[in-house]
């Protein structure tokens, strides 16, 4: 009975650890894809949005709220002839974005991709300590995104 017990606890927490590494894989495939979307052809126009770290709120800034609320929007058109595309695009790659549990809950910087349309493709927001969102999957990262977009656009 005893070994039956033991059995039984093994498998479930084989079957536990199982699930959780197929639900990680699933969301970093689907992160992947979202992220490839900044690099698609399609992509025409950036707007970037910045609300200063420094600046306490009374509310936690949401992706929506930094859209209303900015300090400064940059809209950078024609993204893709621009010379900073192919630097945005290099630190985005090197930024190690990997998705985690938890919301970012202050948001500070927000990058929306945009096609010839109009049509959002990809939106990238960060907190000031490089966890944010990407199209609403929860992310993490190593910084050097949010740092490219803090050496070109913080301005106070």
């Amino acid at each position: 009975m005893k070994s039956f017990s033991v059995l039984s606890a093994i498998m479930l927490c084989l079957s536990v650890f199982g699930q959780s590494e197929n639900n990680l894989s699933m969301p970093t495939n689907t992160l992947q894809i979202e992220l490839a979307k900044a690099n698609s052809n399609n992509v025409t126009r950036i707007e970037i949005f910045f609300f200063p770290e420094d600046i306490a709120t009374e509310f936690a800034v949401s992706p929506n709220d930094l859209e209303k609320v900015y300090w400064t929007k940059t809209i950078i058109a024609d993204f893709k002839r621009t010379q900073f595309s192919s630097l945005l695009l290099h630190s985005l790659t090197e930024s190690n974005i990997q998705p985690r549990n938890g919301k970012a809950r202050d948001l500070r910087w927000g990058c929306v991709f945009f096609d010839s349309k109009g049509t959002r493709i990809m939106s990238l927001y960060f907190d000031q300590f490089g966890k944010g969102e990407v199209n609403g999957i929860q992310i993490e990262s190593n910084g050097k995104f949010l740092n490219l977009l803090r050496e070109k656009f913080a301005l106070r």
